[in-house]
């Protein structure tokens, strides 16, 4: 876990329900559902509502039998992630389709980052670089301000 080494991004999360809530927009516009490949996530977390993410301040990920207050990883959730047109291109062709625009401009204009698009939030590692996360793995989320 730690800095993406190709696109010198900070790891990216989004969960489960902000996907399936971003494919009831699609469907609404007659547009067919796409997977979470399409945003680009390091990390897709579950057990919340659509957009909860955006209000985490830390996930710890704590290994199977180790007590939950000595966590295996950490990481800290510091902005929103801001879109670019990523999101608009399938990554299976490479080739740009322009369905996500629209109902990302319509449904996530952020006003913490004066109006631009974001989806999930960015995070740093605080504790557990090199270390491999699982699906599955346990997690402890922690609410903080963003």
């Amino acid at each position: 876990m730690g800095f993406d080494p190709v696109s010198r991004a900070p790891p990216s999360h989004e969960s489960q329900a902000s996907l399936d809530d971003l494919n009831e927009s699609l469907a609404a516009r007659g547009e067919p559902p796409v997977g979470i490949e399409r945003l680009r996530a390091n990390l897709v977390i579950g057990g919340v509502y659509p957009h909860d993410e955006d209000r985490i301040e830390r996930i710890d990920f704590s290994a199977d039998g180790v007590p939950a207050d000595a966590p295996l990883a950490t990481l800290q959730l510091v902005k929103p992630c801001a879109r670019c047109s990523f999101p608009d291109v399938d990554p299976a062709t490479g080739v740009p389709d322009g369905r996500l625009s629209p109902v990302l401009h319509t449904d996530r204009q952020d006003r913490r980052l004066m109006g631009a698009v974001t989806f999930g939030m960015n995070a740093i590692v605080r504790r557990g670089v090199g270390q491999m996360l699982h699906e599955g793995m346990r997690a402890n989320g922690h609410w903080g301000a963003w």
